[in-house]
């Protein structure tokens, strides 16, 4: 059974020179906020092992698919962060695992979603339009 899988997209904080203190520190809080799951998982992760992972681009998407035997959903984080993709997670607590990829120019932030079926997480990266 196919399970949808949260993405994270961490997007560059913009900058408004009229925002005043609270708003500032509410904008700080929403970064803190989106990035905690990064960091919860432990970003880094030194000694994690690396899953295989078959790419493939069609017309409309990028196409990521990454053998994770036994993960469960809530064992996965994907973020995008600027062009990066990046994929994380834990399957046993001794058995890490992270994977990234600098994702092509002219993706669709719009059009990004994840699914874990029975071991395999497949990440779609839509594609712009006009590519």
């Amino acid at each position: 059974m196919s399970e949808p899988v949260p993405v994270l997209l961490v997007e560059p904080p913009r900058h408004d020179d009229h925002a005043t203190a609270p708003e500032r520190l509410a904008a700080l809080k929403a970064i803190t906020d989106r990035m905690r799951p990064i960091f919860d998982h432990g970003w880094g992760m030194e000694g994690a092992r690396k899953p295989r992972v078959e790419v493939e681009e069609t017309d409309r998407d990028y196409v990521f698919a990454a053998t994770l035997p036994g993960a469960r959903r809530d064992d996965v984080l994907v973020v995008i962060r600027d062009q990066d993709l990046c994929i994380s997670g834990k399957l046993r607590p001794r058995n890490r695992f992270a994977y990234r990829s600098t994702l092509p120019f002219g993706f669709d932030y719009s059009r990004i979603e994840a699914k874990l079926d029975r071991g395999v997480l497949t990440v779609r990266v839509g594609k712009l339009a006009y590519l």
